[in-house]
């Protein structure tokens, strides 16, 4: 039978995380990571997920956003890249 993954809340790098910041850490048998949850300055969550190992994959689900919300959004925002067929 195949092992559950780990997960650690009160990791390491959580003594080390901004204060607006929590980091958890993930670990398996075949990979692990850490995960940055921050809050921002307008008050929107960012989750980033670092240190993987090459075995880990990292997928997202389909934003909840409008298409009109998320086209705004991108349109402020240059690190965001719309693709309207999507």
């Amino acid at each position: 039978m195949k092992r559950k993954p780990k997960i650690t809340l009160n990791c390491v790098a959580n003594h080390y995380a901004e204060p607006n910041e929590r980091i958890i850490e993930f670990s398996h048998e075949n990979g692990g990571g850490l995960v940055s949850f921050s809050v921002l300055n307008n008050g929107n969550l960012l989750v980033s997920v670092y240190r993987q190992d090459e075995t880990v994959y990292v997928t997202s689900g389909k934003c909840s956003m409008s298409r009109a919300v998320a086209h705004r959004k991108a349109a402020s925002n240059p690190i965001l890249k719309w693709r309207p067929n999507q």
